[in-house]
């Protein structure tokens, strides 16, 4: 278990605290009004979806100075999930 939390702390390249980089990845689009969002703190793996206007997201985004998640971080919250969901946590395969 140690390992997968080294691995994923890597995968943001900051430790977790008052400074650690905010990650936005867009997820989705509602009634052509809204914006569909997961937003994560350090951790891309770690997050919560939300869901706000298109003008509220610009200035959630610019207050939290967040990044947009890579390629290669999306695989990577992706694979998580699947291994959740397929009950292999800690799996580094």
């Amino acid at each position: 278990m140690a390992h997968a939390v080294k691995k994923n702390a890597s995968l943001s390249g900051e430790s977790l605290g008052s400074h650690a980089q905010r990650y936005v990845r867009v997820t989705g689009v509602r009634d052509k009004k809204f914006v569909e969002f997961d937003f994560s703190i350090g951790d891309p793996t770690l997050f919560v979806e939300l869901m706000m206007p298109f003008e509220h997201y610009r200035k959630f985004c610019k207050r939290n100075e967040t990044k947009e998640l890579t390629t290669k971080q999306c695989a990577q919250v992706d694979y998580d999930q699947l291994k959740w969901r397929n009950g292999l946590p800690g799996i580094d395969e």
